[in-house]
């Protein structure tokens, strides 16, 4: 996997590998509307420290699986725009001792990114598996609402879609990362949105929370 994560670049060279990248990125569906297990990934960064939270949810259950925290230290500068490749590989490494699942939902972006490689996006093409990125955060883009639901559109490319739980509750960005149209990947979310963050990154993000907690005593 060393040319989607160098263990060193540029910032200029990095947004051009970014879009190099990006061409290899497949947004049609490989699997279906209908999962049985959502892998959720949550990822804190400090200093040079990464640490990413999964978990292995249920659909029909409605339960986690599994669920596991890693950690990893890193000496990839934070760039801007850039996260795929610090965070990246420790959520690929993660990834791929983790429990295999039918779709991998990251909190960050997949192609709604300047160059439309945010980290899901980026962790697919690396590990080459269905992924999709949700976030509270808007990447890039604008919103433009059409008969179908909320869409991004990002230079007139349509990058993701808004999807929420209810009146009142925040918006979450939904945009594909590899394997998955948009489509696909915003109704997945639907299905996984129990509560305003979708129920595998919750999950995720709880693991998490808990051990950075035993680590440190606080965030």
């Amino acid at each position: 996997m060393d040319k989607y994560f160098p263990e060193s670049i540029a910032v200029t060279e990095a947004a051009e590998l970014q879009a190099q990248l990006a061409e290899g990125l497949q947004l049609d569906d490989s699997i279906t509307a209908d999962p049985k297990t959502v892998g959720g990934v949550a990822i804190y960064s400090r200093g040079n420290n990464v640490t990413v939270g999964l978990a292995l949810y249920d659909v029909e259950t409605k339960e986690a699986k599994k669920r596991e925290v890693v950690s990893q230290h890193v000496n990839f500068p934070a760039l801007p725009g850039c996260e795929g490749f610090r965070e990246g590989k420790v959520v690929a490494d993660a990834i791929k001792s983790f429990d295999t699942a039918d779709v991998y939902l990251i909190n960050g972006h997949g192609i709604n990114h300047p160059r439309r490689l945010g980290i899901a996006a980026h962790v697919g093409l690396a590990l080459d598996v269905p992924t999709v990125g949700a976030s509270m955060q808007l990447m890039c883009g604008n919103i433009v609402e059409e008969e179908t639901g909320k869409y991004i559109y990002d230079n007139n490319e349509k990058v993701g879609k808004v999807v929420k739980s209810g009146l009142g509750n925040p918006s979450v960005f939904v945009s594909p990362g590899n394997k998955v149209s948009i489509e696909t990947s915003a109704r997945i979310v639907e299905k996984v949105l129990l509560k305003p963050v979708p129920e595998p990154i919750r999950l995720a993000q709880t693991e998490l929370v808990l051990a950075l907690k035993k680590r440190v005593g606080q965030i």
